[in-house]
C-alpha cells in the first residue's frame, strides 16, 4: 500500500503479495 512508500531511496514499482513495495 502507499503507507509503505515513505521518503527512501528507492522508488517502487509494485507491491509483492504481502503489500510491501518492490523493486
Amino acid at each position: 500500500d502507499l503507507a509503505s512508500k515513505d521518503a527512501s531511496d528507492y522508488v517502487p514499482t509494485y507491491e509483492d503479495k504481502d503489500g510491501d513495495w518492490m523493486l
